[in-house]
């Protein structure tokens, strides 16, 4: 039953909708395929400048219904690859996205130690002290180790 209902909300967007969905499927496959099948350091500067502990400006309010949009395809993109990527992949294709419409966000990489005690990371993006993508708390639960403008 739950098919039928994806199927007819595919059938309902608009093509912009479509146009972006292409885009973040373009953006997952190639962040899953660099960060499963090259080393980060022959691709690191893709993902933009890397600095310590520096917040984005502000999304301006004008600019804040394309985050949603962006953040919404990109799951739905992800829904067609059977939910196949990951925190890094998906924040890697929203701030790519994100910063090709010219809206200021970072991505940031942390770690924290998990209740059996092995060490689990985490992406996130913010814009400004928003959280577009990784969950409200990424900041407070994991260590920020690195952050991308």
């Amino acid at each position: 039953m739950t098919g039928l209902t994806e199927i007819k909300k595919l059938t309902k967007l608009t093509l912009g909708d479509y146009a972006m969905m292409a885009e973040a499927l373009f953006y997952l496959l190639v962040s899953d395929f660099l960060i499963y099948l090259l080393p980060m350091r022959w691709w690191i500067s893709w993902i933009g400048e890397a600095r310590q502990a520096v917040d984005a400006n502000p999304v301006p309010e004008h600019q804040k219904q394309t985050v949603r949009q962006v953040r919404k395809n990109v799951f739905r993109a992800n829904k067609l690859l059977l939910k196949s990527s990951r925190c890094f992949a998906f924040s890697l294709a929203i701030k790519k996205m994100l910063s090709r419409r010219n809206i200021p966000v970072s991505l940031y990489l942390g770690v924290n130690k998990g209740e059996t005690g092995n060490l689990k990371a985490h992406a996130w993006v913010k814009g400004g002290e928003r959280i577009i993508y990784g969950g409200s708390n990424a900041s407070e639960n994991y260590t920020q180790l690195i952050s991308f403008g």
